[in-house]
């Protein structure tokens, strides 16, 4: 039907788009990543980054699929510290990806590798759940409006969130933006990565 179009890229699209903001806005030459090991997800995503990194010109020294929950995510910052690369792309749910960041920055990773991760990583709770020691290290791709963005919907989906979500929740999941606050008359914004942290 030509009244139904998709509202978010996905997490194949997210990888792309993270992948092409630290090619063109961070100058990586170089990118890794490892995701999840659902059947079907986890390789049609790192597919997405190494259709990409061909046609741009840029290295993708190792690409990797792990099961989740991450049970040994420092077993997974040392593979991304064995291959050097300019970029790392976190390619899990949020909590994973905050866990795999953690083993990073204990092993100085954030010194020397750009770290980005999908759009599961852009919520509200994320930098907390990180540290601040990310704090000009890390970008994550927004699909959506940018969750502090001063928008009329966006401030009437934090007004509804507020006065109607769980508290035993995480406030605020970017996905949650997507569902009945911007009518389906008006174009979204393009997915984009953006520096949240």
């Amino acid at each position: 039907s030509a009244n139904i179009a998709p509202v978010n890229g996905g997490p194949r699209l997210s990888m792309v788009s993270q992948a092409q903001y630290m090619v063109e806005k961070e100058g990586v030459k170089s990118i890794a990543s490892v995701g999840t090991l659902l059947p079907d997800i986890g390789d049609w995503v790192n597919g997405g980054l190494q259709d990409y990194a061909k046609r741009a010109g840029v290295n993708v020294p190792y690409v990797a699929l792990a099961p989740t929950p991450v049970k040994d995510a420092n077993s997974i910052a040392v593979q991304i510290a064995g291959v050097k690369p300019g970029g790392y792309i976190a390619a899990f749910p949020g909590p994973d990806n905050a866990s795999l960041l953690k083993s990073a920055l204990q092993q100085g990773l954030n010194d020397s590798i750009k770290f980005g991760c999908l759009t599961s990583c852009y919520d509200t709770t994320f930098p907390g759940q990180i540290g601040a020691r990310w704090n000009g290290k890390f970008t994550t791709n927004s699909e959506f409006s940018l969750l502090d963005a001063p928008t009329a919907d966006n401030l009437n989906w934090r007004a509804v969130i507020s006065k109607y979500g769980s508290t035993s929740q995480p406030p605020r999941p970017v996905f949650t933006a997507m569902y009945g606050s911007v009518p389906s008359s008006r174009p979204l914004a393009s997915a984009r990565s953006a520096r949240a942290f």
